[in-house]
């Protein structure tokens, strides 16, 4: 799916969110969401929550797009370090199951996505923490 599917997104470009961190250990996710974003945002991707301390100190992202079921740091252990050292980046959570996802937001995500992923949907969400009156979805 290209972005010029969603063409009322492309005036949110200038807003606050232009670098995007997508950490999934699904190959197929990241690059699914890589191409689907990357012509509206900078696209990073990391494969498991270990890596995302390190890559936030060097690169400030404006969101995080957080998959929950990882095999080396789970999404939740990683929600946590980032409220705890990183504060207030917004975060989209994607899983496939519905608890955790629900449990994320206990913990401090932004909003949460079912997988499999509509890109419509993450598109939307996108656009809802693009404003600056909305911090959840």
């Amino acid at each position: 799916m290209s972005a010029s599917m969603y063409p009322l997104l492309k005036s949110d470009r200038s807003s606050q969110i232009r670098n995007i961190l997508i950490v999934d250990d699904n190959p197929d996710v990241l690059t699914m969401l890589e191409m689907g974003l990357s012509d509206n945002w900078n696209v990073h991707q990391l494969s498991d929550g270990v890596y995302v301390a390190d890559f936030l100190r060097k690169n400030p992202v404006d969101l995080i797009i957080l998959d929950i079921l990882m095999p080396r740091q789970e999404g939740l252990e990683t929600l946590i370090m980032i409220r705890d050292e990183f504060g207030d980046i917004p975060v989209i959570t994607i899983s496939v199951d519905k608890y955790y996802l629900d449990l994320s937001k206990d913990f401090g995500a932004n909003c949460a996505i079912d997988k499999p992923i509509d890109l419509g949907e993450v598109y939307s969400k996108i656009a809802k923490l693009n404003t600056s009156s909305q911090r959840y979805c």
